[in-house]
């Protein structure tokens, strides 16, 4: 009942359009889940929950506080991103390092231009499918090109507002681009 959902929010502290904010959305919401350690997310995220700017309902009505889950079908989208994130955060246990000496050894961030945060993950040593992962979070309103860790093919994961275990295309080379406001994950 305590703060506004994430997407009350982004519409009392943005002025993004409806389809910018989701796509806002479902980045912030992928940090947490593809980060190490225990993800948190609040009841009803995936469906973009809003208890319409109340920011401390303890007192409202179940109107306020209740989950919506009409909302689970009108931001099915949504849903399917976040499920596939989880989906690959089960599968590759580079997402699920359960120490901090492990995290150092097998996270590196690379560095990017403009707002780009990203890493690569050694699958390889960690008993993964997938020798290398490279996850990159895009905050900002433009299209930016990123260098990956190595040149050959790379599988994609996550891209725009698609995620899956089963990749959703490739890339070849040593660059990628990643949209605005998305996250995107790649293997090899």
């Amino acid at each position: 009942h305590d703060n506004l959902t994430l997407f009350d929010k982004l519409t009392a502290s943005t002025k993004l359009s409806k389809a910018n904010k989701v796509k806002v959305f479902q980045l912030a919401s992928s940090i947490p889940i593809l980060s190490q350690g225990l993800p948190f997310i609040q009841a009803g995220q995936e469906f973009l929950r809003t208890k319409n700017g109340n920011e401390n309902s303890y007192n409202a009505s179940d109107q306020v506080n209740s989950l919506k889950w009409r909302s689970a079908r009108t931001n099915a989208q949504t849903v399917a991103y976040f499920s596939g994130l989880f989906a690959i955060r089960s599968t590759h246990p580079a997402f699920r390092m359960t120490t901090a000496s492990l995290v150092r050894s097998n996270l590196k961030f690379i560095k990017q231009p403009k707002y780009v945060i990203s890493y690569s993950l050694n699958g390889k040593s960690l008993g993964d499918s997938a020798n290398t992962l490279f996850v990159a979070h895009n905050p900002g309103s433009k299209t930016v090109k990123l260098k990956l860790p190595s040149s050959g093919t790379w599988n994609v994961l996550v891209k725009g507002s698609k995620a899956a275990v089963v990749p959703l295309g490739i890339v070849k080379g040593s660059a990628a681009a990643i949209p605005p406001y998305s996250t995107l994950v790649l293997t090899n």
